[in-house]
């Protein structure tokens, strides 16, 4: 056996920032071993797919609902208590509920409402798989929301295809191996599941079908046996040692939110391991496992000369101090130029040194469990952090020009109002050096130590007979306060706190993180026929597709085509208008990239049309004097960027500020008699602003609240 086809289904979601390392992982080792390995990411294919054919996802899917299928009693009520969207593709609710029922198969197979059908048929899916002819095919499931598309997938695959047999693993399978064990009729789906580590697990199974093992010796291994799911009495765990460098050929790149990242795992597990909560905590538990910071740099230098890597992700649960520090080493000392962000605890280990090592070695942010500023509730959930470190890790983190993102939990088991508001007031208090905070309304879901002892946790609930594959579980508090309508509350309560923070007395300036809410300002405002300028040292229309969502790249060209701009004025940093080698490099891009046509003047001005807009180009100095009303949109990043080199590539230069706010603002009082309204980007998420010019941002939108009429 020599040809393996690994697969990642489609998702609930319909935007990606990054590639999956499920299959990477796998495509890696069996490649060390000698074994083809194909990748499909049909993630990517079915967010491609569904925009180019469906215009309005959000009115399909309640037209969807209002045409009462048969799968509608699969949906709730409403979904003000539910984490994801309630409609037939993106809903655990409707998942778990579905799986449980007699319609599984019935619904699998309607291809009037299972979109992941239409799909899998109209692109032609099962006739790659055909042509190739692979000798196994092996389906990641990380998600509950990604089950259907991969129970869609497997079983017209094993239609088409029965003598090609089919493995399905990841976490899902992992949570859920019990239950599906009781399942006989999922033999219909696929022929084998692997649980836990799955590396050696695939190895030993592709060498089993290829007659040279058992396959009752594959370890982690679900098999059939007399119409029966059997467990394997192996079990291994892998030494991330022995594991090869993930591999991503097969991925469209280029095709994600954030091209050329890509997702990196430095380590098994957290090494703190005892949170009560933890939704990623495997039982039993495999141990905590890292992979030699060595072996680490030889990939990331091997993924960067292959994959032209951009960015990292590292997808450990929890970075340590001491991984931090030895990797970012060995970066700087094999001088690998890249960003990176990880996802960490607030451990009190975070000294300066460290994390000013880690921002020259290009680290750009940490997202930190933060859950509660209430030490109380960390003590009770053995969180094993002090709420009084905090504030000087974050304030570290900001100094060093680290981004920090917290992940926020409201509602957990004996929690107090009390205590969930001075959570609020935190995360508003020090919103100057936060990111953005993610909130989370606490639910049960099972293989953690709430789940396992809910009554010693302050909570109790009642699993369902009817529902095995339930994630998210219903439950009482017997002493906690904050219940999901009050966290819901909280969280509105924090968006209007920051909303005030943010607008000072003016209700025609506003802070946002990320440029394309100016869309949803000007749109609320009723904006038409404008006058745009758009300060920034990049020029935000990447995407020029009608169908991609509402994001950074695209949203100029949305508010052109609907009628709000009439001219744009993008005004680039002097010192690159001012030097020849800057603008050369400028108009070659506008012309090669956008295929933009244009004329320049003697003033230097480049005049062009974008969508039949006058589009113009200049710096501050040079624009025109404008009698007509004005909207503003600037980025941050405008002023401490003063070449194209770190407009493009922001994250290896160390910058200042190049420009004040006050001269900035006097050329715009002498250019604009007339300012309806400005906008102002941090643009601090992935570092196209340093996290330290952040309040910057603050200081302009004082300033232009003084002159917006």
């Amino acid at each position: 056996m020599s040809n393996v086809h690994l697969c990642i289904p489609p998702n609930y979601s319909y935007i990606y920032d990054y590639p999956s390392l499920g299959t990477p992982m796998l495509a890696g080792y069996l490649k060390s071993h000698g074994i083809d390995a194909i990748q499909s990411d049909f993630n990517l294919e079915y967010n491609q797919y569904i925009f180019k054919n469906i215009s309005d996802i959000n009115q399909f899917f309640e037209k969807k609902r209002q045409d009462n299928y048969y799968y509608s009693q699969f949906l709730p009520v409403w979904n003000n208590d539910l984490p994801y969207n309630d409609n037939t593709n993106s809903s655990f609710y409707f998942v778990e509920r579905l799986i449980s029922s007699e319609y599984l198969f019935r619904y699998i197979q309607d291809e009037k409402e299972n979109t992941f059908l239409q799909f899998f048929l109209n692109k032609g899916i099962e006739k790659r798989f055909i042509d190739a002819q692979p000798d196994l095919i092996g389906i990641s499931i990380i998600s509950p929301a990604q089950v259907i598309g991969a129970f869609t997938l497997s079983y017209l695959l094993k239609k088409r295809l029965p003598d090609i047999p089919v493995v399905i693993g990841g976490q899902w399978p992992t949570l859920f191996r019990e239950e599906l064990m009781k399942r006989a009729d999922m033999g219909a789906l696929f022929d084998f599941i692997i649980i836990f580590d799955g590396e050696t697990p695939l190895l030993e199974l592709v060498k089993a079908l290829d007659g040279k093992a058992s396959i009752s010796n594959v370890p982690n291994l679900i098999y059939k046996s007399d119409s029966q799911w059997v467990k394997s009495q192996r079990h291994t765990i892998e030494d991330l040692n022995n594991l090869g460098c993930p591999d991503f050929d097969g991925f469209n790149l280029d095709g994600y939110k954030f091209p050329y990242t890509l997702t990196y795992q430095s380590s098994r597990e957290c090494y703190w391991n005892k949170c009560s909560f933890c939704v990623d905590v495997p039982i039993p538990h495999q141990g905590y496992r890292r992979r030699k910071p060595k072996l680490v740099i030889e990939d990331l230098k091997m993924l960067k000369e292959k994959y032209n890597l951009r960015m990292v992700m590292f997808s450990d649960p929890a970075f340590s101090p001491r991984q931090m520090k030895e990797i970012s080493e060995g970066i700087l000392e094999e001088k690998i130029a890249m960003d990176w962000w990880c996802m960490s605890r607030f451990d009190s280990a975070f000294k300066p040194d460290i994390l000013n090592l880690a921002a020259e070695a290009g680290c750009i942010e940490v997202d930190f469990g933060f859950e509660t500023a209430s030490q109380r509730l960390l003590d009770f959930l053995d969180k094993g952090v002090n709420v009084n470190n905090y504030i000087k890790i974050i304030k570290d983190c900001y100094n060093a020009g680290i981004s920090v993102a917290m992940q926020t939990v409201l509602g957990f088991p004996s929690e107090t109002a009390d205590e969930a508001m001075d959570t609020v007031a935190f995360l508003v208090e020090n919103s100057n050096l936060i990111t953005g905070p993610a909130f989370n309304t606490y639910y049960l879901t099972p293989g953690n130590k709430i789940y396992e002892n809910p009554e010693k946790y302050g909570i109790k609930f009642e699993k369902d007979p009817k529902l095995p594959f339930k994630f998210f579980h219903e439950y009482e508090h017997i002493s906690g306060e904050v219940t999901k309508d009050v966290a819901l509350n909280l969280r509105r309560i924090y968006a209007e706190l920051i909303e005030r923070k943010k607008q000072y007395n003016s209700k025609k300036v506003f802070m946002v993180e990320d440029h394309h809410e100016a869309y949803h300002y000007w749109k609320k405002m009723g904006i038409k026929d404008k006058i745009v300028i758009h300060i920034d040292a990049h020029i935000d229309f990447d995407w020029m597709e009608d169908s991609t969502p509402l994001n950074v790249g695209n949203y100029i060209y949305k508010a052109i085509r609907e009628g709000m701009i009439k001219e744009f004025y993008w005004v680039v940093p002097s010192p690159v208008w001012h030097n020849p080698e800057d603008k050369s490099y400028l108009k070659d891009w506008l012309s090669e990239k956008y295929f933009l046509k244009y004329i320049e003047k003697d003033n230097g001005i480049l005049s062009s049309t974008l969508l039949d807009t006058k589009f113009i180009i200049s710096d501050l100095e040079t624009l025109p004097i404008f009698k007509d009303p004005v909207i503003l949109d600037i980025d941050l990043d405008f002023f401490v960027t003063n070449s194209m080199a770190e407009a493009d590539y922001p994250h290896r230069f160390k910058r200042k500020a190049w420009v004040g706010i006050e001269k900035v603002c006097s050329l715009l009082k002498e250019k604009c008699n007339n300012i309806n309204s400005a906008v102002i980007s941090y643009s601090v998420r992935h570092n196209y602003t340093p996290v330290e010019f952040k309040p910057l941002g603050d200081e302009l939108l004082t300033k232009l609240s003084e002159m917006v009429i």
